[in-house]
């Protein structure tokens, strides 16, 4: 088989997501496609399986050139995709979900059980794993689902499989176990196609590798000509130092909190927050940080304990009473919670304060149209264009949009739960810097992570939570990576 792209581009109304991509994708060769999120990476495997039609350019397999191919057209090719949302049926059999499109008939010409049951024995003994396949799939893991979904390909007669960020959520041990299986699969003589963001899995598993910025190519060669360094400067050009914490004069105390509780979740807690202060909040799972949060912004019940803005004792009976008192909450779950999905990036930023904007009855479209420009300008969200669609945004843009949105409602206090998680490191960066805007502005920031190094590295002051208690206070000069780490797991003692 051969896959071949032909000067390929993609755009999403004004937005070029790819631009000029020129690719061949060769027999028994792992092709790795790396680059940070937001690059392009998951639309040039839509592209290839599918899902999108390319808006120049050509898709040429086995020498034939499509320009409006699909999803059933490119499986019917031999095109398979080992997604990142990995597509099975709960309540199925681990049999019945390998053979899902193709169910394998008797010599009546009815669905044999007995024969998928045979056959599915036999490919997960090929995979090397040890999987009942009269099993329910609602019971596996992550690594076993995927397996699956890998068998499902190969009983289809898969030439080329496409891994869609595959070692998101596997453990050390599970990622060898997938690599193992790739290299078999590559001895096949199939096309891999291995989306990543993450370097050192790339120059790991690859023959090939391609790196993608801001949708265009700007390296594909042999593995042998990338090593770690090479590859991060040319997936991120020029990166800031890994934590950019600014030194900023702090202010008064802008936010206190004193004795809050929650019977089995906190207990006692209290801290203060200066102006221009970046104050984080460390903990392992279970340690009460998210509740704390959503807590501190109304969208949890306390028992007792009080809040005070500027002095001012605040009573939160809802995220709505924070929000006019200056509280700003983005919670871990961007899109869950955070932003509106089918809405578009002006939509989402003026959704903190659209009284605003409103003129009468109505929107003002002017104003809204300059309020989202000069946020998108400012953070540099990408694309600029404030009519693209929230959810076509990748992980980092959402963020950037979701801060814009506190930003216009003129916030005092962010509470920021989790504000990199699934970022990539040059998006991890644009996030600490606008933390750092934030700080310069003489806002108030709580900084919840479960990446100890990044609080070290951005945080003025680190409340660590155990059980719901706090345990430790460090200053900036008590900061180490260690001490904190054996105070949220309880072994280093109280103070």
């Amino acid at each position: 088989m051969s896959i071949v792209l032909e000067n390929v581009s993609k755009k999403f109304e004004e937005f070029y997501a790819l631009k000029r991509i020129n690719l061949e994708f060769f027999e028994g060769e792992v092709h790795v496609i790396l680059g940070k999120n937001g690059s392009g990476k998951t639309t040039l495997t839509k592209l290839i399986n599918g899902t999108y039609q390319p808006s120049e350019g050509r898709v040429i397999i086995n020498g034939k050139a499509f320009s409006s191919l699909n999803p059933l057209l490119a499986k019917s090719l031999g095109i398979f995709t080992v997604h990142q949302e990995l597509l099975y049926f709960p309540h199925l059999s681990v049999a019945e979900n390998i053979f899902i499109e193709n169910k394998p008939k008797n010599s009546l010409g009815f669905i044999s059980t007995k024969k998928m049951l045979k056959l599915s024995s036999e490919i997960l003994a090929k995979m090397g794993v040890n999987i009942n396949p009269e099993a329910s799939c609602k019971n596996l893991g992550t690594s076993q689902l995927q397996v699956i979904e890998i068998c499902r390909a190969l009983v289809q007669d898969a030439k080329a499989i496409i891994f869609d960020e595959p070692t998101a959520g596997l453990t050390s041990y599970e990622i060898e176990n997938l690599f193992r299986i790739i290299k078999e699969l590559k001895q096949k003589g199939i096309i891999i196609i291995f989306v990543t963001n993450m370097v050192e899995e790339a120059l790991s598993i690859a023959d090939r590798i391609t790196i993608l910025r801001d949708g265009e190519v700007v390296a594909s060669d042999k593995v042998t000509s990338f090593n770690l360094n090479r590859a991060i400067s040319l997936i991120f050009g020029s990166v800031n130092r890994t934590y950019p914490k600014l030194k900023v004069e702090k202010g008064p105390v802008i936010f206190s909190v004193k004795n809050l509780t929650k019977s089995g979740i906190i207990e006692d807690i209290s801290f203060d927050v200066r102006s221009g202060e970046v104050y984080g909040i460390a903990g392992l799972v279970g340690s009460g940080r998210s509740f704390l949060a959503k807590a501190l912004f109304g969208a949890e019940k306390v028992d007792s304990g009080e809040i005070f803005i500027k002095g001012n004792f605040l009573k939160l009976s809802s995220p709505s009473d924070a929000i006019k008192n200056g509280i700003a909450f983005m919670s871990e779950d961007r899109i869950g919670t955070g932003l509106f999905k089918t809405l578009n990036i002006a939509d989402n930023i003026i959704s903190s304060n659209i009284w605003n904007i409103v003129n009468g009855f109505f929107i003002d479209s002017s104003r809204q149209e300059k309020i989202a420009n000069f946020f998108i300008k400012r953070l540099g969200i990408k694309p600029k264009e404030i009519s693209q669609k929230i959810a076509t945004l990748s992980g980092g843009n959402q963020q950037k949009v979701l801060i814009a949105k506190w930003l216009f409602s003129q916030s005092l206090v962010f509470i920021l739960d989790e504000p990199t998680k699934g970022l990539d490191l040059a998006s991890k960066v644009e996030v600490y810097n606008i933390i750092n805007e934030l700080a310069r502005i003489g806002c108030a920031i709580i900084f919840i992570s479960s990446e100890f190094s990044e609080l070290i590295g951005m945080c003025d002051r680190i409340l660590v939570l155990r059980e719901g208690k706090k345990v430790h206070e460090f200053s900036k000069k008590e900061m180490d990576y260690d001490r904190i780490l054996k105070s949220a797991m309880g072994i280093l003692e109280s103070k």
